[in-house]
């Protein structure tokens, strides 16, 4: 049998809300986003499915030091298999 074929899709990166651009901890202005690579989208296999563990948040906040950490799961993007926008094959 043959390997099913993956479409994909542009979706909103969440971790920037499609801005392209985030502020950093430690910098004192916006520069461009680290997981859509300034983009403002991501590219995700159809159907498009938030991702599982931070609920199509992106991030989770972690009281300790008061920051918020990409999601280790979608990487940051908030949606299940996710590939910076254009990067995918």
């Amino acid at each position: 049998m043959g390997q099913a074929v993956v479409n994909y899709g542009p979706k909103k990166c969440k971790f920037c809300s499609g801005k392209g651009t985030d502020f950093w901890r430690g910098e004192d202005h916006f520069q461009k986003c680290k997981v859509c690579k300034g983009d403002g989208s991501v590219m995700v296999a159809l159907p498009a499915q938030k991702c599982p563990f931070c609920k199509g948040k992106a991030a989770y906040f972690w009281k300790d030091d008061d920051y918020f950490y990409k999601c280790k799961v979608c990487k940051g993007a908030g949606w299940a298999h996710a590939l910076p926008a254009g990067k995918h094959s």
